[in-house]
């Protein structure tokens, strides 16, 4: 029996190119530009041919759906998955795919968990599926459904001991819901021995390293993360605002580097303008480090429209809402500067 050459079919696909009429062959060469990422515009018209000569063939409708998920044209891609279905109701592809788009673009919990809780009935085994379901039971029920998530994250671990997204969702679980600080830096850990790049883990992790140094539990590692984040990340405000924060208030008081701190605050707004935090932090470096009051007042006033029921910490840890804060910083300017030591704000 004589064995298939794989190139050379893909070599004799790609020449057809799209004046080809077999519509499975074009098909084909589509899914293959859309697993390289390569020649988009290309896989698009291949599958438009081939729905056009084969109107009926669900695996085109789901696969042209996630192309057209992945690059953003949602609309185009909800009518794919729905053409999909109209075929086989029960096509798992489809439901799995469509279900992180109402979960995660759509924000349609309801019928997203119909959709995941259908594809774990016909594709138990599928670890990305429980994995993401398992986020959608903590995101719309909370604590109440933590046991049924973290059994859905054990399982995909299960299945899939590298799957690095239901190791990261496990940690956080841990971390956020558990309190489990040492099986949540376990998970993380694993997450960027799988995948270095992985910025979300290495935040959560930095961030669980410098609790754990506030507790007395060493030193210096959280800030090494947080310098490691910056430079992997140098356009995340997330990330310059959380090293400009350990600079600013969690160093010892003689170590604090405001300077630093106030630069990457700046560039952070930059990039993000409406960020709240960083607003009402940087806010609170410039009026006690830097006797800016003017400045922070701005930064206070802009967190305010943002979020008008916004409360921050005072020197004494005691709440106090941000508008009362901009009145008593608004009359202290007025009274003159040296006012600002007397009222200012943790």
């Amino acid at each position: 029996m004589q064995e298939r050459d794989v190139k050379k079919e893909q070599q004799q696909l790609e020449d057809e190119g799209e004046g080809s009429d077999d519509a499975a062959a074009l098909r084909e060469l589509a899914d293959i530009l859309q697993s390289k990422n390569e020649e988009l515009e290309k896989a698009t018209r291949l599958y438009q041919r081939s729905i056009m000569l084969n109107p009926s063939d669900v695996r085109t409708f789901c696969n042209y759906g996630r192309l057209l998920h992945s690059s953003g044209s949602f609309d185009a891609a909800e009518e794919m998955y729905n053409k999909a279905l109209d075929l086989d109701d029960d096509h798992v592809d489809t439901l799995n795919n469509f279900a992180v788009l109402q979960h995660s673009v759509r924000g349609r919990q309801e019928e997203a968990a119909r959709m995941y809780r259908r594809v774990l009935e016909l594709r138990p085994s599928d670890s990305h599926c429980h994995s993401n379901y398992a986020t959608l039971l903590l995101e719309t029920h909370g604590l109440g459904a933590m046991a049924e998530a973290e059994e859905h994250l054990r399982r995909a671990m299960e299945l899939r001991p590298d799957d690095a997204d239901a190791l990261y969702n496990f940690a956080v679980l841990q971390q956020e819901l558990r309190g489990d600080k040492h099986k949540a830096e376990e998970a993380l850990e694993r997450v960027m021995a799988l995948n270095p790049q992985d910025t979300a883990a290495l935040y959560n992790y930095a961030v669980m390293q410098l609790e754990e140094e506030e507790e007395g539990r060493g030193r210096g590692r959280a800030e090494a993360l947080c310098r490691e984040l910056v430079e992997r990340t140098p356009e995340d405000a997330d990330a310059l605002s959380f090293y400009a924060d350990l600079l600013a208030f969690r160093r010892p008081e003689e170590e604090q580097d405001f300077t630093s701190a106030e630069r990457l605050y700046r560039k952070a707004l930059l990039l993000q303008p409406s960020h709240v935090e960083v607003l009402i932090n940087f806010g609170v470096m410039l009026l006690r480090a830097r006797e800016q009051p003017e400045e922070a007042l701005g930064c206070f006033k802009r967190a305010l429209l943002l979020v008008p029921s916004r409360e921050i910490l005072d020197r004494n840890g005691q709440s106090v809402k941000l508008s009362e804060l901009c009145e008593q910083l608004e009359q202290v300017i007025s009274d003159g500067p040296g006012k600002c030591q007397q009222e200012g704000v943790k």
